[in-house]
């Protein structure tokens, strides 16, 4: 008998486990924004850090500028200007724009965006995050030759509150 009391209680335990750990979060914390290329547009400042393999990482100052596209929320242009501290070239280029939770992804996946290139003309993919008021965006080459190099860039900075 002791043996079903045991086995009921853990089946009750686990009743209770199973609706405890439902899924109560309330998901309109955020908005959906009609709008996106609006809600991001300005211009960023803060800091590019360049890294090539082991090296000690440069770090510069730098602007990103995002514009919404007339007639599309659903694609911004990206721009920056060349940087040869930071071993990058100007961008100026279109993007998707997606909204998930209070953040927005830009990811270069249009087919007439001109990827960002480095100095050796090495291309790569870029996928920026804004949240709030602040922008991050990371990506990285490979470059083959003579030997293989990895180089890695970070934005990170902010546009003022009146924007």
């Amino acid at each position: 008998m002791k043996k079903y009391i045991y086995i009921a209680i853990a089946l009750f335990t686990c009743a209770l486990a199973f609706t405890a750990c439902g899924d109560d979060s309330d998901d309109s914390s955020y908005a959906i924004v009609t709008d996106k290329g609006t809600a991001v547009a300005g211009t960023y400042s803060g800091t590019w850090t360049y890294t090539k393999e082991e090296e000690d990482a440069i770090t510069v100052a730098g602007t990103i500028t995002i514009a919404a596209v007339e007639g599309d929320n659903n694609i911004v242009t990206v721009s920056f200007a060349e940087n040869t501290d930071a071993n990058l070239k100007a961008l100026n280029g279109k993007a998707n724009i997606a909204q998930q939770a209070n953040r927005f992804i830009i990811m270069n996946t249009i087919q007439d965006a001109s990827g960002l290139e480095n100095l050796n003309n090495q291309k790569a993919g870029y996928r920026i995050f804004v949240e709030g008021s602040s922008l991050s965006m990371r990506f990285s080459f490979e470059k083959s030759g003579r030997g293989t190099y990895n180089y890695t860039y970070k934005f990170e900075g902010a546009k003022p509150a009146a924007e």
